[in-house]
């Protein structure tokens, strides 16, 4: 097989975030196989489909930061003289906000009707709490 310039190159294999996962933390680093012949990778990343251009290299990892507890969508096309080949598009979900503690307004409730407020101590908080 003719591997020349000439040839496009293969479409690369997402690696990391894994599709479909959930509680990734917004530090990730996307990572995806080599593609031969590529002599390098555009970054397709955003929470809208098709995900949005955002940077070139010429690795197979790509680190940004991420907002915390949002959908995104991903796609990494290898790039050569000859053309692009994209892979497929996965999609992961970033974990919450480090630090931050969501829980319904029954778990509040269970949480309050368990508690004896004369025994209580002022403590301070450790994380915030949001109710929804």
């Amino acid at each position: 097989q003719d591997f020349s310039a000439s040839s496009l190159p293969a479409p690369p294999t997402l690696v990391y975030p894994p599709d479909g996962s959930t509680g990734i933390p917004s530090t990730a680093t996307l990572t995806w196989t080599a593609a031969f012949p590529a002599a390098g990778y555009d970054v397709q990343l955003g929470p809208s489909l098709p995900p949005p251009y955002v940077g070139s290299t010429a690795g197979t990892v790509y680190s940004t930061p991420l907002v915390p507890g949002t959908k995104y969508y991903w796609r990494i096309p290898a790039k050569n003289t000859s053309g692009t080949s994209p892979s497929s598009v996965w999609s992961f979900t970033t974990s919450p906000a480090d630090g931050i503690v969501t829980i319904s307004r029954a778990q509040m409730s269970l949480l309050v009707d368990g508690l004896d407020w004369r025994s209580a101590k002022a403590r301070p908080v450790a994380k915030p709490l949001f109710i929804v």
